[in-house]
């Protein structure tokens, strides 16, 4: 890192995926035929799972490069 830059910097993912969209490449990928089961969220769940990784990007020249839906 950088010594001129000290501060937490997010390197997630900005695409966004819902549990669904996992749970079903899941199954793919094991080759199973369990039905989903859906629970109601928790209260603080939040709605969005996006980080900003803008400081990565010009601190680093980074960006991710894996696209889950497409392993």
């Amino acid at each position: 890192m950088n010594s001129n830059y000290s501060m937490p910097m997010n390197l997630g993912n900005p695409d966004e995926y819902t549990i669904e969209q996992f749970a079903l490449k899941i199954k793919e990928l094991v080759g199973s035929k369990a039905p989903l089961e859906y629970k109601d969220a928790v209260i603080d769940d939040p709605k969005q799972r996006r980080p900003d990784i803008t400081l990565a990007k010009s601190w680093l020249n980074w960006i991710p490069h894996v696209n889950f839906l497409f392993l």
